[in-house]
């Protein structure tokens, strides 16, 4: 493996075990609410199958939530049309390789640094424009997909396996369609451990309905680079809120996301990603069908962290 790339996922890692140690994980609490015997689940639009770059952590515990706002949209084929920009990952470069050169245990001559800084900045040339060309071809990415696998549905596939999960453990489902045609938003009012007010709509705004719980769901399924020295693995998370039914109440907010036991769908280029979407495809599916479980434990009241 490249040394940089090397450096690069490292620090991916200890990001993430950091932001996830820093702040608690929101968990739905079970002694809230009674085991339900009857839920509807809120339904959300077709997902958009996508391939981005930079540093997305759908499941970070803080305030505002990721989930059921503005900053998942691009992700839903309804939701909002502004997708992903491309970051400048020139500036960043240069600057890390000068940074790298001024924190030298033995500091080089002028010239030597002057020299090494401004290979950095080629460096950094070189990254953008490779980047540039990477994000015009991940616009298609959905379409690549599709190519490959006609019919290739996420949304079809979660909602399944989640409806079916729910009602082994005896609860009956039933599919609200009324989230099909926007981007998933919290229906109720709703407040975190903080006394924060999540968006959502007002009391008003959706009738009660005659069931145990209402489930709203934020499935998010897509291939990710951290930065450009970084492989494209899955990043896959499902945001669920749950509200009594019949009282409008708020039970919790809770976030369960996939991770990989391995680094066979990992890859270090884009190009090696389209190559093996024949495969890449049915893991990112898999991945997410593997979180309905866990959802419906939440539901019917198990503890999942």
């Amino acid at each position: 493996m490249n040394p940089m790339i090397g450096k690069a996922r490292r620090f991916w890692l200890l990001f993430v075990l950091l932001l996830a140690g820093c702040v608690a994980q929101p968990v739905i609490d079970s002694k809230g609410f009674a085991p339900p015997k009857s839920a509807v689940v809120v339904d959300v639009p077709p997902m958009n199958v996508a391939a981005v770059v930079g540093v997305i952590v759908p499941w970070a515990p803080g305030f505002p939530w990721f989930h059921f706002s503005e900053k998942a949209d691009y992700y839903y084929a309804a939701g909002s049309p502004q997708g992903p920009t491309l970051p400048d990952h020139q500036q960043a470069v240069s600057a890390q390789a000068q940074a790298y050169v001024a924190n030298m245990q033995n500091p080089p001559s002028p010239v030597v640094g002057g020299v090494a800084a401004g290979a950095g900045a080629l460096v950094g040339v070189f990254i953008q424009r490779s980047a540039e060309e990477t994000f015009k071809k991940s616009q298609n990415f959905g379409a690549e997909v599709l190519k490959r696998h006609p019919g290739f549905d996420l949304r079809a596939d979660f909602m399944a396996a989640l409806s079916s999960e729910l009602k082994a453990r005896g609860v009956a489902v039933t599919v609200s369609s009324e989230g099909a045609g926007s981007a998933p938003r919290l229906r109720w009012p709703a407040v975190d451990e903080s006394k924060n007010k999540y968006p959502s709509g007002s009391a008003d705004s959706f009738p009660a309905v005659d069931t145990d719980v209402l489930l709203q769901v934020s499935p998010l399924a897509f291939y990710n680079a951290p930065g450009p020295l970084n492989a494209y693995k899955r990043n896959v998370s499902v945001g669920v809120a749950m509200y009594n039914g019949r009282t409008k109440q708020f039970l919790g907010r809770q976030t369960v996301w996939f991770s990989a036991p391995d680094v066979r769908f990992e890859y270090s280029r884009y190009d090696d990603l389209v190559a093996d979407l024949p495969a890449a495809a049915p893991a990112l599916r898999q991945a997410l069908v593997s979180l309905a479980p866990k959802v419906a434990d939440i539901v019917s009241g198990k503890p999942v962290r």
